[in-house]
Formats: C-alpha cells, structure tokens, sequence
C-alpha cells in the first residue's frame, strides 16, 4: 500500500523494520511492480537501492515491473529500470514486450529509451504482431516514424495475414499511412490472407 500511494517516509520506516521487499500479494505483484505502475520514482529508487529483484512477473498478466511502466509512460522509472539493467524483452501472458507496450499507449520518450538500449524491435506477440503494428494500429505517428528510421520490417503479417500499414489504414490513420508509404521499402500492393491491399482497406472506410 506505501508503495502504490508513494509515502516514501512509509516506505523507508517499513524497511528500517525489516519488512519483506519481495512479498508478492494475491495477484502475484511485488511493491516494485505497483511503484512502477504508479510512477512513483522515489520509491522505486529506494527499492532497486536495496537490490530487490527486477523482472519479477505477476500471476495474471504475467507482467513485470518494466512492462506497467511502459504502459503507463512513466519514463523517469524506465530510466531508473534501465540504469540497472532491467530485462528489455521479457514476454508478458499475450507475448508482449515492454516496447509494445509503450508503442500502443503513444509513449515515445519511453520508445526512444528502449531503442537506444538494444531493445528487439521486430519481436512478435501472440497475435504475431510487431511493435510497428501497435503503433500504425493505433496512430501513433511519431513512434512510427522513430521505428522506419531503426530500419525495422515494414512488411511483417500477423497471424490474420495484416501488415502494419494494413491496421493503419483499417483504423483510418491518414499521418501515419503516409509516412509509411513515402519508404522505398514498403510494398503497397502486400496483400493479406484475403487477398486484399491498403488501397482495398482505405476504399471500404
């Protein structure tokens, strides 16, 4: 509780009594993973100072404490995470990295952390789907732009046959079929399991 609310002097009085660091509640979460989710930093700095483990999963979501912080954008505990070599490519239940995390929910700052680090780009979740698919998926345009620039596959399908270009043009985000399709290296007639192309998903909406 200390931890998901940030009472830093909580916290440090709870650890001056030698309280368990690691105890994992119902749901499998230590308090590293509610500070992180919560973007308490000070908190966090203080856990990871005394050396608790980092990459922990929860039973659910199987998510770790840098998968809630990609999610929710908070970069400065990202970058304390990174600072301690945190694992960049774990898999949470749905084969998510933290990187499509942050790419779905628009954080670039956090991207730009992770790419910089050697994050893997072109890893696919469940569903077969990229980063790149996340981010044209949900338009995010900046992102997408950072992930061309990295030279990532822009022609990878998903498990329904879709590209991201595909998702981008479904969910009629204009921005970022643009950007894709001003690449040399993007194949504009790629057509999925049904046989159709972006130009086919950009006439039906």
């Amino acid at each position: 509780w200390a931890c998901l609310e940030g009472l830093v002097e909580v916290v440090k009085r709870l650890i001056n009594h030698n309280v368990k660091l690691e105890m994992k509640d119902d749901n499998g979460r230590t308090p590293l993973h509610w500070a992180c989710e919560y973007g308490h930093d000070k908190v966090v700095k203080i856990l990871i100072d005394r050396k608790v483990k980092l990459n922990e999963k929860d039973y659910w979501d199987q998510l770790t404490p840098l998968h809630l912080a990609c999610r929710q954008g908070h970069t400065e505990v990202v970058k304390l995470l990174i600072d301690r070599n945190v694992k960049l490519n774990e898999k949470d239940e749905e084969g998510q990295t933290p990187l499509h995390r942050a790419c779905q929910n628009g954080h670039t700052d956090i991207v730009q952390l992770l790419v910089k680090q050697g994050a893997q780009l072109e890893e696919k979740n469940e569903g077969g789907q990229t980063p790149l698919h996340f981010a044209c998926s949900w338009g995010h345009a900046e992102i997408v732009k950072l992930l061309v620039k990295e030279q990532v596959k822009l022609e990878e399908k998903d498990k329904r046959g879709l590209t991201a270009s595909h998702w981008a043009c479904l969910n009629g985000h204009k921005e970022v079929v643009n950007l894709l399709s001003q690449s040399k290296r993007l194949n504009l007639e790629e057509t999925d399991s049904r046989g159709n192309t972006v130009f086919h998903f950009a006439v039906k909406r």
